[in-house]
């Protein structure tokens, strides 16, 4: 990568994190505390790089987080963790490394392994963030991994829910750590750029990163969308990855209306709500056109678990309108209607309720599990080439 493009991409990747976070050109800045998920792969190394480039002028007070999954092998874990404490270093930026058990919470609530380890993924960052007090929390997700999406919902037949993405700017997907406590906003500052500039930034910064050698393995349904699926569509259409993320660009606002008329709907119609349990009204319910009646439900269950499957969110509706035995909603959810109430629900392994679970994982904020570098100057790194 030449240096006036390696500068273009930093600037892109700067403009879209303020654009995300609302920043217009502050004189002067105003500090901005961001967590950023770093892997040790190539994008989230890139958007460090990036980010700590600039993050002077924008007043961006930058720290990292790493989550070992607990998936790979321990050569491979080191390996990342290796990286990331190398970029943090040298870069000055403080560090959070935490571990989560993927292999135990999908085993444990049957889940596979890539909504354990999404969900995990998640719940870790929401944590750190909180503890942090950060304005967002920032990922590198690309523009391949929006087409990659895009692709993988469509295969399991989603609506505009799943053909609308990733969006740059939301809040993080998981469960609230408290009643009280706001889901910390999430920014995805590379969804306009390609996976091969990340690597060829990395390279032109002279920064070690990790290939995840799971994302060649066809036993994970979006490793094939990449290795095989695309290269096919790529053929027929050479800017399928732009296409692909343009249609999710322009389902969003639809999906954004959708959204903001369920949740009036669920408010509408929810007689008790917490972390842990949801009452809904039959009767309101079935006041509802049947599309919003689906939306409501499915939100509802999301609000415990993950989304439920097309068959799952119409057997819940079937449940609601006319009666029946208890059902899976998936994700250790469940559901049955008594009288004009429907009661949504989820449970742990061995009948412990979620909030049980929960208090028995380990702290991410502990010594073995905590690693503080010096503040960071975030300086501009240098180039190698």
């Amino acid at each position: 990568m030449k240096p006036r493009h390696a500068r273009a991409l930093v600037h892109r990747i700067e403009r879209a994190t303020a654009e995300a976070l609302g920043q217009g050109d502050p004189s002067p800045p105003q500090p901005t505390k961001l967590l950023v998920a770093v892997s040790g792969g190539a994008d989230s190394s890139a958007t460090l790089l990036a980010l700590s480039e600039r993050a002077q002028q924008h007043g961006w007070q930058l720290s990292a987080v790493h989550v070992d999954h607990g998936i790979a092998a321990p050569a491979i874990r080191a390996a990342f963790r290796t990286a990331v404490r190398d970029l943090t270093e040298r870069l000055e930026v403080p560090l959070v490394e935490c571990a989560v058990d993927v292999p135990g919470v999908a085993a444990g609530e049957g889940l596979s392994i890539e909504t354990a380890a999404r969900r995990e993924r998640y719940a870790a960052l929401s944590r750190v963030a909180s503890q942090e007090a950060v304005a967002a929390v920032v990922t590198g997700h690309t523009i391949d991994d929006q087409a990659e999406s895009v692709l993988l919902h469509l295969l399991r037949g989603s609506g505009l829910d799943g053909l609308s993405g990733m969006a740059a700017a939301g809040v993080v997907p998981t469960a609230p750590l408290s009643a009280d406590t706001a889901l910390p906003p999430l920014v995805r500052p590379l969804l306009g750029v390609r996976r091969a500039e990340t690597r060829e930034l990395c390279a032109h910064h002279c920064v070690t990163f990790v290939d995840d050698p799971a994302n060649e393995d066809p036993a994970f349904t979006r490793n094939r969308i990449r290795g095989e699926v695309l290269p096919v569509l790529e053929a027929v259409n050479p800017n399928i990855v732009r296409t692909l993320a343009q249609l999710s660009t322009d389902v969003r606002p639809d999906r954004l209306l959708l959204d903001d008329l369920t949740r009036q709907a669920f408010a509408d119609v929810s007689q008790s709500d917490d972390r842990h349990e949801i009452f809904l009204s039959r009767a309101a319910l079935a006041d509802l056109p049947e599309a919003l009646r689906i939306r409501v439900l499915r939100f509802a269950v999301t609000r415990l678990a993950d989304t439920p499957s097309h068959d799952r969110a119409h057997a819940l509706a079937r449940l609601a309108t006319k009666g029946g035995h208890r059902i899976d909603c998936g994700g250790g959810v469940q559901a049955e209607a008594r009288g004009d109430r429907l009661r949504i629900w989820r449970r742990g392994p061995a009948g412990l309720r979620v909030a049980d679970r929960t208090s028995q994982r380990a702290e991410i904020d502990t010594p073995e599990n905590r690693v503080l570098r010096s503040p960071s100057r975030a300086g501009n790194p240098a180039s190698c080439e």
